[in-house]
């Protein structure tokens, strides 16, 4: 690979504490890789690499596409090895999703030993780690090497880092940086590409404008639909979900009964006190993370005592559940796992040891009283301290005054502001007089006094007795400092003994967040639980619904989509087409009619069957899809220089190649943007061809192409396909009318309904005439159609001459053959004026 290493160092500065990294590589037609949350200390890992098959670069990039969506990484590591094609793809996702890609050379992948070096805190991790290196030679050899060069990364990076900041004086090694390991699992999910993602709106793409109550209830994105009010681990969990759905059925069933236990009946109020216990939940992991670093401030000592206590009011009220305590589910997992003995000590002992109010008050950790005897005694001196310093400050002006007075100077008294006692931490205490004071320097030799320092305004002094302060008090304010961390280690060890629990506890509040959030949504929208078959390829909705479109308009027109594609071929190896079963939809009809509307809401009811969320139908049956692809949204950018076809089609590519028999497919319109024989031709093939195929996947596609649907094309008779139309009621006599762009359908009444058959006509005119497009280009187009609806042959038919036409070119010949007989040789010495009148006698003679 042709690719200098160099130029992929950061322009910015990447806080590596704080940033997640993912390390890919691809070696031995297997493929591995890590992710190290730095927010967290955690580094994932596969527990075995993945085998690639004859399409290596397909699967590869694959694989990278959906860690990097899910994971949502600042920093992508690949190997110089990699192939081109892979590294391209690379690029272009991380490009699109701020993330930046770095080459690494191919030794950083070959010092597995370093991974030894891990020290991780819990007996999970140690043991993964082990497993790890017990197959570090065979299975997951690849993977143990991008460990290798995400510490070697680690160090190389966090050298500059401390390099760059003087504050910082030890240096933190990579394998410190690591405090937990997690498995990383790939398995029992579906890929759902980048494409995908966009056309679907699965995250959002703009943000809403005005104030309208209408825009403000409507959701832009699944994202928005179901991550309302969620906390920050409530959003993780909820992107890994949406951009990595289930593939196992016990899984998805196991989701769909916790939200049938929340929405039953005898749940109602558990459900909703349920709601507001687990809303905006603090991260426990970041706290942890905190405490581990030794930075924990007010802030965090607040949200672990929040968490404490709501955990102990989710794990509360979880209890009181009506559900089957027979089977494994969330529920019984919180039950099992959270401690909630464990979790009150830990929440009375933070109240016991830190005043929270006072803390907040102050921001600053404040440490209760009774907590360490050596700190109170060492607060009591520092609030008495005040008092002993005018005892100092009396003594030393009685000192003075003494002295004065033995050596014959009379004073009656001395200005309070000259004389006084101060603490300086670090310097201790100390006597002061104003420089003004002109007998300073008499009384200090006579007092023998030490001077310290001095500033413009007062000399600073030790004497006898803050000499004896110094040893009997010492440097209070750095005691109180130093015992306070002690005490706070102290106490922050004893939490961290609880890290692993309190992580457990999180990741399960988290989950149980996001079930919350699709119990709320499904109830709200009236959604219901689909039916879930690993062994057909079914794709059957009665009367769906689009589930954003829905939350934007007062009445949502449902539709029905009825694919039955029969048995996998894994499980029946008869032919599917010649058995009358239809695995691929072909919808026609009018522009604006709600063909794409159609084809995004079934994608959005399989991804939301697929991550455990019930669906916006009134019944449906959905066979397991492994992968949702689309050819549906051309995404231009400055970035990419094909041309819209060619974007088109590399899109269309990508979903034929990475399809396998439990895919799903929808396009939208693919075959525009070149000619009218191109085009039908390709998207009439792609369908014929798949039609025929033994492993033919789910598709869904709509088209303008009239032409193919002809007899031997893609007709009604083409077996394995289903076509579909949008109903319209068409007025004819308006449609004729000029067009009225303020009324809404004016000739043309969408009914926006999805029904069986074929439409013949786009109505495309009509929709340009409603857009504005300017009355005389409409009526030709209007004519052409016609003509073209006809049979005529177009290019002919408008080259052929009209009457009047031929009349004027008649004339226009005569001309020319008078001004061709004229002898301009003749005419040398006639004048301009003559000359004209001769020109316009040729070119309108008289009659």
């Amino acid at each position: 690979m042709d690719h200098n290493i160099s130029s992929f160092v950061a322009e910015e500065s990447l806080i590596i504490g704080e940033t997640t990294i993912l390390c890919i590589e691809v070696l031995r037609n297997k493929f591995g890789c890590c992710i190290l949350e730095g927010s967290t200390g955690t580094l994932k890992i596969l527990m075995q690499d993945i085998s690639l098959s004859i399409s290596k670069s397909d699967e590869t990039n694959m694989i990278a596409e959906s860690l990097i969506l899910v994971n949502n990484p600042q920093v992508c590591l690949v190997s110089i090895r990699l192939e081109e094609a892979s590294y391209n793809h690379i690029d272009r996702v991380c490009s699109n999703n701020d993330c930046k890609l770095e080459l690494q050379p191919a030794d950083r992948y070959r010092h597995a030993n370093d991974v030894q070096l891990l020290s991780v805190e819990n007996h999970r991790g140690i043991t993964i780690l082990k497993n790890l290196m017990a197959s570090a030679s065979d299975s997951t050899f690849v993977t143990t090497s991008t460990i290798s060069c995400l510490l070697a990364w680690l160090n190389k990076n966090h050298k500059n880092e401390l390099e760059d900041d003087t504050t910082t004086m030890l240096p933190l090694r990579s394998n410190e940086m690591i405090h937990q390991v997690e498995i990383l699992d790939l398995k029992d999910r579906a890929f759902i590409d980048e494409d995908s993602l966009f056309s679907l709106n699965v995250f959002p793409q703009m943000q809403k404008m005005g104030n309208d109550k209408l825009v403000q209830n409507a959701c832009f994105s699944v994202w928005e639909l179901l991550g309302r009010d969620l906390s920050e681990m409530g959003k993780k969990k909820l992107r890994s979900w949406i951009t990595g759905p289930l593939t196992n059925k016990e899984m998805i069933l196991k989701r769909y009964g916790i939200i049938r236990t929340l929405l039953n009946r005898n749940n109602v109020s558990l459900f909703a006190d349920l709601q507001t216990a687990a809303r905006h939940m603090p991260n426990v992991i970041s706290i942890m993370n905190q405490l581990q670093k030794g930075k924990a401030t007010v802030s965090s000592w607040n949200s672990l005592a929040e968490f404490l206590a709501r955990n102990l009011q989710v794990y509360l009220l979880v209890s009181m559940l009506h559900y089957d305590r027979s089977k494994q589910n969330i529920f019984s997992r919180i039950q099992q796992m959270v401690d909630p003995k464990t979790l009150k000590k830990l929440s009375v002992r933070i109240n016991d040891v830190i005043d929270l109010e006072t803390s907040r008050e102050m921001k600053s950790i404040t440490i209760r009283n009774g907590v360490d005897l050596r700190l109170d005694n060492c607060r009591n001196v520092y609030n008495r301290l005040e008092t002993i310093l005018c005892d100092v400050a009396k003594d030393a002006e009685i000192a003075i005054l003494n002295s004065l007075a033995e050596g014959g100077i009379e004073i009656d008294a001395i200005n309070e502001s000259l004389v006084n006692a101060v603490y300086i931490p670090q310097l201790g205490y100390l006597v002061t007089l104003e420089v003004e004071f002109d007998k300073a320097e008499w009384i200090v030799q006579n007092l023998q006094w030490d001077e310290i320092f001095r500033t413009e305004t007062n000399i600073y002094y030790k004497n006898y007795r803050v000499d004896e302060l110094d040893k009997q008090f010492g440097d209070i304010h750095t005691l109180i400092f130093d015992l306070k961390i002690e005490v706070l280690h102290t106490f922050q060890n004893h939490i961290l003994e609880q890290s692993e629990m309190l992580c457990i506890c999180g990741h399960l509040l988290a989950e149980l967040e996001v079930l919350l959030s699709f119990a709320y949504v499904s109830e709200s929208n009236n959604y219901v639980e689909p039916e879930i078959t690993e062994k057909e390829c079914v794709l059957e909705v009665e009367e769906g619904r689009h589930a954003l479109y829905e939350t934007m308009v007062d009445t949502y027109i449902p539709n029905s989509v009825n694919l039955n594609g029969g048995r996998f071929s894994s499980v029946d190896s008869t032919p599917w087409s010649e058995n009358g079963f239809k695995r691929i939809a072909i919808l026609t009809g009018a522009n604006q009619s709600g063909k794409s509307v159609f084809l995004t809401q079934n994608g959005l009811i399989v991804l939301l069957a697929q991550i455990g969320c019930f669906v916006p139908a009134k019944w449906a049956k959905i066979g397991i899809v492994d992968r949702i692809l689309s050819r549906i949204r051309t995404r231009e950018t400055m970035s990419k220089d094909q041309s819209t076809f060619a974007l088109d089609s590399l899109q269309m590519a990508k979903c034929l190649s990475l399809a396998t028999e439990k895919s799903l497919i929808l396009v939208d319109e693919f075959g525009k943007g070149t000619d009218i024989v191109d085009g039908p031709a390709l998207f009439g093939s792609i369908v014929s061809v798949l039609s025929e195929d033994q492993k033919c996947p789910r598709i869904i596609g709509c088209t303008h192409f009239h032409e193919l649907f002809k007899d031997g094309i893609l007709s009604e008779d083409l077996l394995g396909v289903k076509h579909y139309t949008t109903a319209i009621l068409v007025n004819q006599e308006e449609q004729s009318q000029t067009i009225k762009v303020h009324e809404e359908n004016f000739g043309i009444t969408f009914l926006y309904s999805v029904q069986e058959g074929i439409s013949r006509k786009s109505f495309g005119i009509y929709c340009a005439k409603v857009c504005g497009i300017d009355r005389s280009i409409t009526a030709r187009a209007d004519k052409l159609a016609s003509l073209i609806n006809q049979g005529y042959d177009i290019v002919d038919f408008c080259g052929r001459l009209t009457e009047t036409e031929i009349t004027h070119s008649k004339k226009n010949q005569e001309i020319i053959k008078r001004f061709l007989l004229w002898d301009l040789d003749l005419e040398r010495t006639t004048d301009a004026s003559d000359l004209k009148e001769k020109l316009r006698s040729v070119i309108y003679p008289p009659d």
